[in-house]
């Protein structure tokens, strides 16, 4: 049985000769469902023995809920009825009722009860079985035996629905010569009368049986009517409320029942994990988002990087070509006037094929086809110059060519000719 599955109850009961009847009941939709039935026969071994045999053909593990039904030797039962009160203040009141209830009381009896719906004087009906205090015994010594832990000890009139109670109940677990029907036990005079008519038509409303149980359900719903009583009171949701005033085994016998806790649990670490799985989800797509949102950003700096870097460069290489001009030297207002005068002193013979003008010195390359021509004494005429250097060759027969620099002088510093 899984922790989701329905859960399963597993129903023993022992009757006075010692016969086992189990069943294995779970809810399927709106109704119980018996999956598996099972008859057992002591036959003089010991109960131990006889409770391992029934487990065994029933399949029965640790994971389902155990009930156990018989009757006790000693016991008594009966009917009343009781103002609500908490379950302790009920067993001692129900102890003190017992004693006007039961003729002759064990010097040493327990008690376990089961209340019902309130009467209309507001009164709270109660169902109690009381047993000696030694009674219980061997059925603790057999199930200590096998180290079995059962979730309850009933006595099967304790879940007797209020609907069927003036039904005739004539259980093989109980007592065979006495029917219970309303609040009192009656002999039973006619064996073939029809009994527990009420309780059948109960059974057969809210529990069906798997076809693998038996092909005759009304024979299987006769057979095992005890079992199905308790089985379906230990299903209905009020029995976790009655069974503080059932609770008759030792506490070590009883197993503790963490099955709901731990359907809590999982569903809450499912649900931590599905938190936990969405923040992590949601950081990884934040951190993603925030991820691109950089790269876009950075990609997007470079760009403008690389922009203002060639805009730089260009601003830069504008700069300095500013810078340049800005230092040049544009020349002076008279230099019309002293090419002038640099043209009115060259010889009518000379020509002239390259003139270059700087800031501080003028470039001649000069060819004459005279031969004797005198250009430093010419050229010393030309105010604002002197003659830096002079250069002439013989480029053939006739032509000569003559290269010379004049370079600029501050007037007043050894400047050639006058005006």
């Amino acid at each position: 049985m899984s922790l989701f599955s329905a859960a399963e109850y597993v129903v023993v009961t022992i009757d006075k000769a010692s016969h086992l009847r189990g069943i294995v009941l779970h809810r399927r939709h709106k109704r119980l469902e018996v999956i598996r039935t099972a008859e057992y026969s002591g036959g003089g071994t010991e109960l131990a023995e006889t409770l391992h045999g029934i487990l065994k053909e029933l399949e029965v593990g640790k994971s389902e809920l155990l009930i156990i039904g018989s009757a006790l030797d000693g016991g008594f039962f009966f009917r009343t009825t009781t103002p609500p009160m908490s379950v302790r203040e009920m067993g001692s009141a129900l102890a003190f009722d017992a004693q006007e209830q039961v003729l002759q009381l064990p010097p040493d009896f327990r008690l376990q009860f089961t209340t019902g719906a309130q009467t209309s004087d507001g009164e709270q009906n109660a169902a109690v079985y009381g047993f000696p205090a030694g009674a219980l015994l061997p059925l603790c010594t057999a199930l200590s035996k096998r180290r079995r832990r059962v979730d309850a000890f009933i006595y099967p009139l304790l879940a007797l629905p209020e609907q069927v109670g003036d039904d005739k109940i004539l259980l093989p677990e109980l007592e065979e010569d006495f029917y219970w029907s309303g609040k009192s036990w009656h002999p039973v005079t006619d064996r073939n009368a029809e009994y527990n008519r009420g309780l059948l038509e109960f059974l057969k409303a809210n529990v069906s049986f798997d076809p693998k149980c038996g092909s005759n359900p009304d024979a299987l719903y006769r057979k095992f009517i005890t079992p199905l009583l308790l089985g379906l009171f230990a299903e209905n949701p009020a029995f976790r409320k009655q069974q503080a005033g059932l609770a008759v085994l030792p506490p070590f016998l009883r197993p503790q029942r963490y099955r709901t806790q731990l359907r809590i649990a999982a569903l809450l670490g499912l649900a931590l994990l599905c938190l936990g799985a969405f923040s992590a989800l949601r950081s990884i797509v934040d951190f993603r988002s925030e991820y691109t949102m950089l790269s876009n950003q950075t990609a997007g700096l470079n760009r403008r990087k690389t922009e203002l870097q060639s805009r730089l460069r260009r601003k830069d290489k504008e700069f300095k070509e500013m810078v340049r001009v800005n230092e040049l030297n544009i020349g002076d207002h008279d230099m019309l006037i002293n090419l002038a005068r640099l043209s009115e002193a060259m010889p009518a013979q000379a020509l002239v094929t390259s003139l270059r003008w700087s800031e501080n010195a003028v470039d001649l390359i000069i060819q004459t086809a005279q031969q004797n021509i005198d250009m430093v004494s010419t050229l010393r005429r030309v105010p604002m110059f002197k003659i830096n250097s002079f250069q002439n060759r013989q480029m053939s027969d006739t032509v000569m060519m003559i290269t010379l620099k004049l370079t600029r002088v501050q007037p007043g510093k050894g400047a050639s000719g006058g005006k």
